[in-house]
């Protein structure tokens, strides 16, 4: 908020991205120019914890001060089956944005195929 972290449950983070490392998951990002503004990789809904069919996909909402998991709307940005897309950044510019984020296989730490992929708002 401008002065202290608002810490609460926002979204259902959903599962690791492999067995071996419980603690390797989608991630999440912040806006750096608009805190609100949050992106998340998540292989379940996050705002219900249904599972989307075992690939991490990308959601982004605006969050306010009081807004806690059922009152924030999530909107999907990728749908893809077949691959994971994980560990979103959030760039800021002067006047346009972008999310950026990972898109392919992921397998474990040393063994993956992903690109850079992102969109600009």
């Amino acid at each position: 908020n401008g002065e202290r972290w608002i810490d609460r449950e926002i979204a259902f983070a959903g599962t690791r991205l492999y067995a071996r490392e419980a603690s390797y998951t989608g991630l999440i990002a912040l806006d750096p120019a608009d805190p609100g503004h949050v992106v998340i990789s998540t292989d379940v809904d996050p705002s219900t914890g249904r599972a989307l069919g075992g690939k991490h996909q990308v959601f982004h909402a605006h969050v306010g001060p009081d807004d806690d998991i059922t009152t924030i709307r999530w909107q999907q940005l990728t749908d893809d089956g077949d691959r994971h897309n994980i560990r979103p950044v959030v760039v800021a510019g002067k006047q346009q944005g972008a999310i950026l984020w990972l898109r392919g296989q992921y397998n474990t730490y040393t063994d993956y195929y992903m690109d850079v992929v992102g969109i600009v708002y």
